[in-house]
């Protein structure tokens, strides 16, 4: 059995910059979280989060890793940080994450079919 070690290192690789790019920053907001950074986390739901998805699946498209699992990867770091750092209420943000996360890997792989025609 013929073990590639490329492809798991690209798995590892997005594994760790998936994990890092979205429990990093909500980690940092609420350990010196104080009066300045209440609005922050609203910010990030808003406008961070959605961004962090589309790069997150522009990143999936670059690296070429097998979409289900990414997605999972993906689902499972924002309910991690969602039910750890915010409450269930803000469960209900993750299907647009996902939705954006869809259109930045769409938009790269129609990038690399008009490229290669």
């Amino acid at each position: 059995m013929k073990v590639n070690y490329m492809e798991n290192a690209k798995k590892l690789f997005y594994l760790v910059i998936s994990i890092t790019t979205i429990v990093l920053p909500t980690y940092i907001i609420f350990k010196y979280g104080n009066e300045t950074f209440k609005g922050l986390i609203i910010l990030f739901i808003f406008l961070a989060y959605p961004a962090i998805s589309f790069v997150l699946g522009i990143l999936n498209a670059i690296l070429k890793v097998n979409i289900y699992l990414a997605l999972i990867i993906f689902i499972f770091n924002f309910i991690f940080v969602v039910m750890y750092f915010l409450n269930s209420s803000a469960l209900i943000y993750i299907p647009f994450y996902i939705i954006f996360y869809m259109l930045g890997n769409i938009i790269i792989k129609v990038f690399k079919k008009y490229k290669n025609k």
